[in-house]
């Protein structure tokens, strides 16, 4: 993983790659940003996946992830409040044929506090 900030600025970009005992290989790619204007955060993420199973059934099959998040924050208070929408995709390809298994937009609002 790797960033880097000026000001209030922030970009972020990571990658991982996985092997489990050659029943799968996965790979991570996220790239983040964010910025800070009058006490508002606002944040951006994107996030893909390629899970490719190597044994039985599913073996060659792949399953692409990706996700799209953008937050706001904002403290009132020491009531940190972050409204965020995520967007979700996942394709399945076996075969040689692509399809896609689950498109979702999820809408939610989180509230911390501090004592």
């Amino acid at each position: 993983m790797g960033g880097f900030s000026i000001q209030n600025n922030k970009l972020s970009v990571g990658y991982g790659y996985n092997s489990r005992n050659s029943v799968f290989t996965a790979d991570f790619l996220t790239v983040g940003a964010s910025t800070e204007y009058r006490g508002y955060r606002l944040s951006g993420k994107f996030e893909k996946g390629v899970h490719e199973s190597e044994q039985r059934t599913y073996a060659g099959s792949k399953a692409h992830r990706e996700a799209i998040h953008i937050y706001v924050n904002k403290t009132f208070w020491n009531l940190d409040l972050q409204p965020r929408v995520i967007f979700f995709k996942t394709e399945i390809e076996h075969e040689g044929v692509t399809k896609i298994r689950d498109k979702l937009t999820r809408i939610e609002l989180t509230a911390t506090t501090r004592f």
